[in-house]
């Protein structure tokens, strides 16, 4: 094996990092991004996208028929309490969205109150992953009040 010198090393890596980035960012230039979700993805009734991320447009446009969209900043505790925990309070959601890993941690803390569970993830850059949270089958929410109005059963 020859020997290589340390700049031919950088320079190689240079050239491969920008082959691995090249279509994406041709394919961003001439409005062809698109991000394929998977059928469950699609189905889910809340999507939340965080604003300020490489691919929310594409997200923004694969999720735009789910019955409620929200974007939002940084400051994901607001749409939780104004948006989605009421909804989770009507009725168990599956929820969708593109965001940052911080928030995802922080949107799955709260989803586990209603008995919703991180379903799937997938990084999509080093900024930003997609998600899906979804009810578990005959869970039940450690917040929610039992049926029968017992709090606290004692076996």
């Amino acid at each position: 094996m020859p020997n290589v010198s340390r700049r031919r090393f950088l320079e190689a890596g240079a050239i491969l990092s920008a082959l691995a980035v090249a279509p994406r960012v041709v394919a961003a230039r001439n409005g062809l991004t698109t991000l394929p979700l998977p059928e469950p993805w699609l189905r889910a009734a809340i999507s939340v996208i965080e604003r300020g991320l490489p691919d929310a447009s594409a997200f923004r446009r694969a999720t735009a028929h789910l019955p409620t969209v929200i974007e939002t900043g940084l400051d994901l505790g607001q749409a939780w309490m104004r948006v989605i925990e009421p909804e989770l309070r009507r009725r168990p959601a599956a929820i969708v969205g593109l965001t940052s890993a911080a928030s995802l941690f922080s949107l799955h803390l709260m989803a586990r109150d209603f008995g919703l569970e991180l379903e799937s993830r997938v990084d999509v850059s080093p900024a930003s992953v997609t998600w899906l949270i979804t009810p578990r089958a005959g869970a039940r929410a450690p917040l929610k009040p039992a049926e029968s109005g017992v709090w606290l059963r004692r076996s």
